[in-house]
């Protein structure tokens, strides 16, 4: 995340924008003669497609026809695998599709999820569909079916700050014949503007009860900053975007 100072007490209004860059990118397996595949390898066993590019980073597809392990033997399994020299951890959105006959994708066969790769955790896996469902389906046809992988990688997320300055001041009057009481309230106010850009790109990616960190501002000398739960801060809610002011002793972002 970027950097910006914290605006002097004269520069209580602000804004913030949370920009997350994605790089996104698709492949196709397509699996032929599938009857012969079937008890070839054995269970645990996989065949695996040709290597692919998404986001400065090497994949492949494997694809396990008798089961990726002994208690999930009746399904067919196909599992992402990043290339084990990977650097660092790579924040990955994954989905599997099952594709009819037009190439579009089968909703009651679509699996994904959110995994963090790295070099001791380089793959994740979908058990797909039972081989009896598949077989007894239209989307096996002339012995053929066709499985998309979606891959979106998050690259970077931005938190930029830009502060507005204003100074606001309240003050009430109040009268009782001819008499006079004035009573003066002194108040700061503040507000300040959360920009999320890309929102479809923030959705998943972080999951129930994690959130994205505003810029830090302040207001009458107290440091603020706003907490931004695209997925919903708990799963009660889930289907909820959320949002809280949270009061901090940094004086920095986070």
């Amino acid at each position: 995340m970027s950097s910006s100072p914290v605006p002097a007490d004269g520069d209580r209004n602000g804004a913030t924008t949370i920009a997350t860059e994605t790089a996104t990118g698709s492949h196709e397996l397509v699996v032929r003669r599938y009857s012969k595949s079937k008890g070839l390898l054995g269970v645990g066993r996989a065949m695996h497609s040709h290597a692919f590019d998404v986001g400065g980073h090497r994949w492949c597809i494997a694809y396990f026809p008798d089961g990726e392990r002994d208690e999930y033997e009746e399904y067919i399994a196909v599992f992402l695998l990043v290339d084990p020299d990977v650097e660092g951890h790579v924040k990955v959105r994954c989905e599997f599709s099952l594709l009819d006959q037009d190439g579009e994708a089968v909703p009651a066969y679509r699996r994904w999820g959110i995994n963090t790769f790295s070099s001791t955790d380089c793959g994740w896996v979908s058990h797909l569909i039972r081989r009896e469902e598949l077989e007894s389906s239209p989307y096996l046809h002339d012995d053929s079916f066709r499985i998309r992988y979606d891959v979106t990688v998050v690259k970077e997320i931005q938190t930029d700050q830009v502060a507005i300055p204003t100074d606001l001041q309240l003050h009430r009057r109040l009268g009782d014949g001819g008499s006079a009481t004035t009573i003066a309230t002194e108040t700061v106010t503040g507000s300040h503007l959360h920009v999320v850009d890309g929102y479809s790109k923030t959705k998943g990616v972080l999951g129930v009860g994690r959130c994205y960190y505003s810029g830090i501002f302040a207001v009458a000398g107290h440091n603020c900053c706003v907490l931004y739960y695209p997925d919903c801060c708990k799963h009660e809610c889930s289907d909820y975007n959320s949002v809280f002011l949270k009061l901090t002793l940094l004086s920095w972002d986070t």
